[in-house]
């Protein structure tokens, strides 16, 4: 019988990245990284979209450009993934109109995976920024 940690791989982790980090307009690729989250974790993000759509945001045309990533299995149910991220945006004024282009930006994610039985394969329970280098 193969470990649990044998569903899990780091692909799946920059996969998860590429979809989170590249939008035009924030919110707008939720639809593509739903698919790496569980259901606990869908109801939060849903939660956390419906708040931010009353504050403004001063980037978009974000690209996930590359991550290191630093995996620690927690255990056969649990993995923990830290992942350094480098994404290029630009920044927004308050109208949305683009007043710096291309700006290299790094951010650090903890990602927390849990084991799914009934598809066996591993799903996003929470994740949460780091603070910014």
């Amino acid at each position: 019988m193969r470990a649990t940690s044998d569903y899990f791989s780091e692909q799946q982790v920059n996969e998860f990245l590429n979809a989170f980090f590249t939008f035009k307009n924030y919110g707008e690729n939720y639809s593509r990284y739903e698919i790496f989250l569980s259901q606990q974790a869908k109801k939060r993000e849903e939660k956390r979209r419906d708040q931010g759509n009353f504050l403004p945001q001063f980037f978009g045309n974000s690209v996930f450009l590359s991550s290191e990533n630093y995996i620690r299995i927690v255990n056969e149910y649990q993995i923990e993934v830290i992942c350094y991220v480098i994404r290029q945006i630009d920044s927004l004024n308050q109208e949305g109109k683009i007043v710096a282009k291309n700006i290299e930006k790094e951010v650090m994610l903890k990602l927390y995976y849990t084991f799914e039985e009934t598809d066996s394969h591993f799903l996003i329970e929470s994740y949460e920024q780091l603070d910014s280098l």
